[in-house]
């Protein structure tokens, strides 16, 4: 029989099927990488629209004028910036932090409102970067770290009035967030705990040089994140949360350490020291209180326009106990509670701008609030989600009114101005608060630019705004806008430094005179034997030097 004729298939080389296998299935790769890409692209749309109206809202206050603080700030930046010493040359209770910030927006941007607000808007900004980066394993829906933002952020430039923007209490959540997030990854990152714990210090340190009335919520963070690790270790690995504690204590000291340096350096370690601690507490002991009408007057602010965050917030936090005890939320309530204690303690001031304080951790748990409300929906037959999304979008709209309204508010005041884009209209709105009481200072400290006004420095026993409008730098280094929380000893400085320096121009409002007449006679008598009066009316006492 003739032999079978063999018939051969010639197989391709290995790597002829690998390229064959990789051509057959890159489109299907192609579609997963694009599916799996989807998520990332619109989480990216959300941030650039969420970061982009964040702007946009911080642009509308960069024109708003400054109220006393502000305006102190700015003027004791400015003097360090020619060279003058915090404490020395010019005296105020809060701690560095605050100045070193206008010295920085200062110098950037200008000594003046846009300066200030611009430089603030971009710190703002940054802030909420970090939200949205740290905040996305959070929530269960990752889209609401974008979210985040706009209920703190947003909601801080929405509620802020003249007096809320660039305070401590406003500016030291950044800070204080980066100190609980550190906590946090040391909570989860054994390996890296140690360094985190230092971090976590060191930020802790950076709010402290803002104000050292903050510790207990440092503290909180701190203490928290030693007792879940220390639960965590093994019984006899003691050492382990030591070790941690050292690192965090070493990273507070860190920033407080370069603080006592400078004021070493430059001489003024006892007045720093008698700022930080022997003041406040003979303070507290000796000067009366606020009273019971300003402590009511701010939480009757705080409750108007962060309701309805409180609403969400509670929502947030409840589910967050109820279902996991996540270290996140447990110490945003720490941070609230803590907070709450540091304002009721601040009994000399009780000012509305201390509930700027809380309104990191409420937007962050209002946010929380809103993830649990989201999983509910999940239930939700699919044939009406699009009547739940409507009527839910209307419920936030009606819910964040109050917010939305003061928003809307300030936009067509400014737009009412021409945006205030030339310095006339500038001015014309700035005058339009009359709590910044701009159209007054501007009309006392007219004379002051005249060619045949006296040059040199002067003393104002009032409104900060006097310095910064005219340009005249404070004669003294005692704060003028503060006489009703001084003590006896700041008294008789006053005394001695106005003999000293013999001011070319002295003024005394009529709201302070009672206060300053009694509190140093032997003042009143200086600018009696030296000064005469060169005007008098219902807003104060302006004395000018004789010759």
């Amino acid at each position: 029989m003739p032999k079978a004729q063999q018939i051969r298939v010639a197989l391709p080389p290995v790597a002829d099927l690998a390229t064959i296998e990789q051509v057959v299935s890159t489109p299907t790769r192609v579609l997963a990488w694009r599916t799996s890409q989807e998520p990332s692209r619109q989480l990216g749309r959300a941030t650039a629209l969420v970061l982009g109206g964040i702007v946009l809202i911080g642009l509308l206050q960069l024109t708003q004028p400054f109220f006393q603080d502000q305006a102190f700030f700015t003027i004791g930046a400015e003097a360090m910036n020619r060279g003058r010493v915090l404490y020395r040359d010019f005296w105020d209770i809060k701690q560095p932090g605050i100045f070193v910030f206008y010295l920085v927006a200062g110098k950037l941007f200008g000594f003046h409102e846009i300066g200030i607000h611009l430089f603030e808007l971009l710190y703002m900004t940054a802030f909420s970067v970090v939200l949205i980066r740290t905040c996305r394993h959070y929530y269960k829906i990752p889209v609401l770290s974008v979210v985040a933002p706009l209920l703190t952020v947003g909601v801080y430039y929405a509620v802020a009035g003249i007096s809320q923007t660039g305070q401590v209490e406003s500016l030291v959540g950044f800070p204080l967030f980066l100190c609980l997030w550190f906590a946090y990854r040391a909570t989860r990152d054994h390996e890296s705990g140690t360094r985190n714990f230092f971090w976590c210090g060191f930020m802790g340190g950076m709010v402290l040089l803002l104000k050292l009335m903050f510790l207990p919520i440092v503290l909180c963070f701190a203490l928290s994140a030693l007792m879940h690790v220390r639960r965590k270790s093994s019984p006899a690995v003691l050492a382990f949360p030591v070790r941690h504690a050292g690192a965090f204590v070493a990273g507070v000291l860190l920033p407080l350490l370069a603080m006592t340096v400078y004021f070493a350096l430059t001489g003024t370690l006892g007045m720093a020291f008698y700022t930080f601690l022997v003041y406040p507490l003979r303070a507290i002991t000796n000067l009366p209180s606020a009273g019971a009408s300003r402590l009511n007057d701010g939480m009757q602010w705080f409750l108007y326009h962060f309701g309805p965050e409180l609403s969400l917030a509670f929502i947030g936090a409840w589910w967050s106990w109820k279902r996991s005890k996540d270290f996140l939320s447990v110490n945003l309530v720490l941070w609230l509670g803590a907070g709450a204690v540091v304002v009721l303690l601040q009994c000399l001031s009780w000012w509305r701008y201390h509930y700027m304080l809380f309104f990191v951790p409420l937007g962050l748990l209002a946010t929380k609030g809103i993830d649990e409300i989201c999983q509910l929906f999940k239930s939700v037959p699919i044939s009406t989600w699009r009547a739940t999304r409507i009527s839910s979008i209307l419920a936030m709209v009606l819910l964040f009114s109050p917010m939305l309204s003061s928003l809307g508010l300030k936009t067509l005041a400014l737009a009412h101005h021409g945006f205030a884009l030339t310095k006339e209209r500038r001015l014309e709105y700035q005058a339009r608060f009359p709590e910044g009481q701009y159209q007054n200072a501007l009309a006392e400290v007219s004379f002051l630019s005249r060619p045949e006004s006296l040059a040199g420095d002067i003393y104002v026993v009032g409104h900060p705004l006097y310095y910064f409008l005219s340009g005249r730098q404070p004669a003294i280094a005692m704060n003028g806008s503060g006489i009703e929380i001084f003590l006896p000893e700041q008294w008789r400085s006053l005394s001695s430094q106005l003999r000293k320096a013999r001011p070319a121009y002295i003024f005394i409002s009529a709201l302070d005179r009672n206060l300053f007449q009694a509190g140093t006679p032997e003042s009143v008598d200086f600018i009696a034997q030296n000064y005469r009066v060169l005007r008098t009316d219902d807003t104060g006492t302006w004395y000018v030097r004789l010759p």
